[in-house]
């Protein structure tokens, strides 16, 4: 046996075969490690330090980011804006700040985040530990949950001259009950009734939901106030174009349809038909009187006519270009209204100038006089037509003021300015959207009107957001507000080329952010006559 090897002392191997083997130590060293224990620890510790380090490095952040991204991708997938929601996570606990989106309530909320049955909801709803909610209540109505699975819906509702045809399916007796029902209520006097019932369900009520939104509408359009009425809904969307003969019955539509039902679009817009308003201009200058527009009946022109007769006296003459539609029947309260015009246009007397507009119940004022009495007497006439269920808004200026009506860029700025309230009140956007109100766009056809008076003249439109959200989020969206203002205006035949559309983002509130009212308030836009066109109106003229 060698030096270096010796046996383990097996006396069962005669022939001297060595089995086992291992490096020659001295006897008191048998039984021990052929390394120290200490270095063993300490590389453990170290690698167990360093697992740490890379979880809390890049770990930790990885998951949070992961979960945000699949939470965010999970809202929008369902139809939800987050925009106005602040995700913030700690590893797998999750708060939620800011502004519940209109279309949903805390515990949908939650459940939109935890439900689902595909493999990145599945992670996502295990990734959550706890979920902790601190945000204002939804502004919206409380929705209508939608299951997964919908069963068959279409039907396409039309109403036009006293006549309704409704065509396609619904699921039970009822729900095509509620349909006919809607529409007996309108009045109308034909219905061709082609639904089909299909019988899948006699207990679904979403879709029971979805038809009481439509026949909600149907109910709102008197068949005596629209011109015509079309709604399409299947089981995911309802699409509607409504015209109207007046206001009213637009904005009924309008709110018929806002519900918020979960993973439903609803989709459209209710007008008021261009022949079915009251549409009337009287510009009154040195040298004559003018009236243009539309009235309901012979009577209404008539009555004009003697208010521009008693205001001139004889010593201007009168350019009538007023056409009569003969729809006073179907238009209530137009002849209050038209009085109510007749009044003011009465008190157009030698020495006022200026110009008055009337659009359906809306009346915009704009005049220089010769001293305060005259105004006066003015602002009392326009005081009574507010009396008289019109909405009025006024600029009157006296003496040397009047001058400013003379330069094209002071008067634009001064016609818009004299919008402003209106616009404030009517141009807001719901929190993350920029879709257009009815409201908006009746007062955006005022503004289209005045823009039409000032061919060439260039308008910034300013669109700005509140505060809740990312920056670059209220810039982007900003400027959506400002250009979906732009493209209705150039819908309405303003040029495209005099409308600069400029987003400002949270940069310029009108009032306080910290309240709900306020950020209302600051979702809104602004139309600004630049100054810099004063040299090109000169150099126009020169």
């Amino acid at each position: 046996m060698s030096d270096d090897i010796r046996t383990n002392g097996n006396t069962d191997n005669p022939g001297g075969v060595v089995r086992g083997w291992r490096p020659y130590l001295r006897a008191e060293q048998t039984h021990a490690q052929p390394w120290a224990r200490r270095p063993v620890w300490t590389f453990a510790l170290c690698t167990l330090i360093a697992a740490i380090a890379i979880t809390l490095v890049w770990g930790v952040p990885h998951i949070e980011r992961r979960l945000n991204g699949e939470s965010l991708a999970r809202l929008e997938a369902a139809g939800v804006d987050p925009s106005t929601l602040n995700l913030r996570w700690s590893y797998r606990d999750l708060k939620i700040h800011g502004e519940l989106p209109a279309a949903l309530n805390a515990e949908q909320l939650v459940a939109l985040l935890r439900g689902g049955d595909n493999a990145n909801s599945n992670l996502l709803a295990r990734g959550i530990r706890n979920i902790e909610i601190d945000v204002e209540p939804a502004t919206a109505s409380t929705p209508v949950a939608v299951p997964d699975t919908l069963p068959l819906l279409g039907l396409t509702v039309v109403m036009q001259r006293n006549t309704a045809t409704v065509d396609g399916v619904v699921e039970t007796t009822d729900q095509r009950r509620e349909i006919i029902d809607a529409l007996l209520a309108t009045g109308v006097e034909n219905i061709h009734d082609n639904i089909e019932v299909s019988a899948i369900n006699e207990d679904v009520d979403v879709v029971n939901a979805k038809v009481e939104v439509l026949a909600n509408m149907v109910r709102s359009a008197n068949i005596d106030n629209v011109a015509r009425f079309f709604a399409n809904l299947n089981r995911r969307s309802l699409d509607y174009h409504v015209s109207t003969l007046d206001r009213e019955t637009a904005v009924a539509v309008e709110d018929a349809a806002s519900v918020a039902i979960v993973n439903f679009d609803i989709s459209g817009e209710a007008t008021v038909a261009q022949n079915a308003m009251v549409s009337v201009d009287v510009d009154s200058d040195e040298n004559k009187l003018t009236l243009s527009g539309q009235v309901f009946s012979d009577e209404q022109h008539r009555r004009l006519s003697f208010a521009a007769r008693e205001a001139t006296s004889g010593l201007k003459p009168i350019v009538d270009n007023v056409s009569v539609t003969q729809l006073a029947a179907r238009s209530p309260g137009s002849d209050e209204r038209i009085d109510g015009l007749a009044e003011i246009v009465a008190g157009f007397k030698k020495g006022v100038h200026g110009r008055v507009e009337m659009r359906g119940g809306e009346l915009l004022l704009n005049a220089s006089v010769e001293n305060e009495a005259v105004r006066s007497s003015l602002l009392e006439v326009a005081a009574a037509a507010r009396g008289r269920g019109i909405t009025v808004t006024e600029r009157i200026v006296v003496g040397s003021d009047a001058q400013l009506l003379q330069d094209p860029i002071d008067a634009l700025q001064s016609k818009l300015d004299a919008l402003a309230p209106r616009v404030a009140e009517n141009i807001v956007f719901n929190s993350g959207n920029s879709k257009l109100t009815n409201d908006a766009k009746f007062t955006l056809d005022l503004v289209a009107e005045v823009l039409t008076d000032y061919p060439g003249m260039r308008v910034e439109i300013e669109g700005h957001t509140d505060n809740v959200g990312r920056a670059s989020v209220n810039e982007d969206l900003s400027m959506k507000r400002a250009t979906a203002v732009r493209q209705y205006l150039i819908e309405r035949s303003v040029e495209a080329n005099r409308l600069v559309a400029v987003g400002y983002g949270a940069r310029n509130p009108l009032v306080s952010n910290d309240t709900s009212e306020g950020r209302r308030q600051n979702r809104r836009v602004h139309f600004h006559v630049p100054k810099s066109q004063l040299t090109e109106q000169n150099e126009n003229r020169g």
